[in-house]
């Protein structure tokens, strides 16, 4: 058994670093540390990879190092490790990985345009390679948690995936052509996202 700290015990770890190096504990800086901590864990990134160009940005690395060295001190993990360690046992262990295979005979991955590069590598690795077993319903224009990590050029690869049988659901039944035409116009101007523009069922209300 062991502890899995959330946000609050995040909080309480990061301020204890903050004291202890003599630097300002207040709100922002402890938020904007926790974002950098769990985008490098998100995104599997080598915290000495991270480029860091302003200058007191660099001591978040260090930060970083403190922070998982007092989780190992108190035998603790917090909710990206338990991914990452869950990642880590499906690729060591063949038979763990293929009874979660055998275990989900469907998977349906809800929100996709949400979602983080690890938590898409553990679909990944439970969804069998062989079968055509995996469902996915997102909107890349509709990703709102890139602060928390989501990824949404996920979905935009996996749209532009031939290997993947895509089924366009194109029709609103909630906003008036007005609204949608506002939406669509906002849509086409951004030259990242997969273009997916709507048709409204209903008329100006």
């Amino acid at each position: 058994r062991f502890p899995v700290y959330d946000r609050s015990e995040q909080e309480t770890v990061v301020k204890k670093i903050l004291q202890k190096r003599e630097i300002e504990d207040d709100k922002n800086e402890v938020n904007s540390i926790i974002s950098f901590i769990n985008n490098v864990k998100n995104r599997k990134i080598k915290v000495n990879k991270v480029l860091l160009t302003k200058k007191p940005e660099w001591i978040k690395n260090e930060i970083y190092e403190d922070y998982q060295e007092y989780l190992k001190l108190n035998g603790a993990l917090d909710f990206n490790d338990l991914i990452l360690f869950t990642i880590k046992l499906l690729k060591e262990n063949k038979e763990i990985r293929k009874a979660y295979e055998r275990n989900f005979s469907y998977i349906l991955l809800d929100e996709f345009q949400d979602i983080n590069s690890i938590q898409w590598e553990i679909i990944k690795l439970i969804s069998e390679e062989e079968s055509n077993n995996l469902f996915i319903v997102g909107d890349p224009n509709q990703s709102i948690y890139g602060f928390q990590g989501s990824n949404p050029s996920l979905i935009t690869s996996f749209i532009k995936d031939e290997k993947w049988k895509k089924i366009s659901l194109d029709k609103n039944y909630r906003s008036t052509e007005k609204i949608i035409g506002l939406a669509n116009s906002f849509v086409e101007k951004n030259d990242q996202l997969v273009k997916n523009l709507l048709k409204s069922s209903r008329k100006e209300g």
